[in-house]
């Protein structure tokens, strides 16, 4: 068999997988986490044919490993890696968080490609990959105190504007070539040097994939940033 056939024939097979997840009802995908996490699955969690999209999005593109910033559960990296042979690694500030993403990234035996580690945004280093994720991560030091998962991390607005800030930075340091898939954005604008590459209304938001070219001289063919406003609106990851 040639490395060609083999990768059409893999191709082929994460097709069938991410047509098969993207049928799964998010009640019924989300049975793989502990109960307290299930119940505000709809606001905080990444929705199943979100998830699934985002992650054809990356494969499409060229992207092979990819930071979800703020993965809670876990649920788009074990989606993505459900879906593509793409690995995922999740960054979570909530220690019982990471615990549940692992025990289901086991369970549904992606535990080689999606992984998690426990920190903040601040302290982790995002220089080995060539893609990200938001769905809004920050978005939780907004809420009232009532609103919040719990009380066990630092959370308010000088906490979301220092989230926030890193986050620019660390797309601002992204290489030349890096993909951007947000989901309600992630609380800033998306810095000069990336221009959206495609656009799909999919449940409460716009999904969107944006990548960096050179600040200089952008890629021939390449679109103009339409709306380089991306911040969040709401839903949280």
């Amino acid at each position: 068999m040639t490395e060609r056939t083999e990768n059409d024939m893999k191709r082929a097979l994460h097709q069938v997988m991410a047509s098969i997840v993207r049928r799964i009802p998010d009640d019924r995908f989300d049975r793989a986490f502990p109960p307290r996490w299930r119940a505000c699955s709809a606001r905080h969690w990444t929705p199943v044919e979100v998830a699934v999209c985002a992650a054809l999005w990356f494969a499409e593109s060229g992207a092979r490993r990819i930071l979800d910033v703020g993965s809670g559960v876990g649920k788009m990296c074990i989606i993505g890696a459900l879906a593509t042979d793409l690995e995922f690694v999740g960054v979570e500030h909530r220690a019982s968080l990471v615990e549940a993403a692992r025990e289901a990234a086991e369970l549904f035996s992606v535990g080689d490609r999606a992984s998690f580690a426990h920190a903040s945004v601040d302290g982790f280093d995002a220089s080995g990959f060539d893609a990200f994720y938001f769905y809004n991560p920050f978005g939780e030091n907004l809420h009232v105190p009532s609103e919040s998962l719990d009380s066990s991390v630092e959370l308010g607005h000088e906490r979301y504007m220092r989230d926030v800030r890193h986050a620019k930075e660390m797309l601002r340091d992204a290489p030349v070539g890096t993909r951007v898939v947000t989901y309600h954005g992630f609380g800033g604008r998306v810095p000069k040097g990336y221009f959206l590459d495609r656009a799909e209304r999919i449940g409460t938001d716009a999904l969107r994939l944006w990548v960096k070219y050179h600040t200089d001289t952008p890629n021939d063919g390449a679109k103009p940033v339409v709306d380089d406003d991306d911040r969040s609106d709401g839903a949280c990851a």
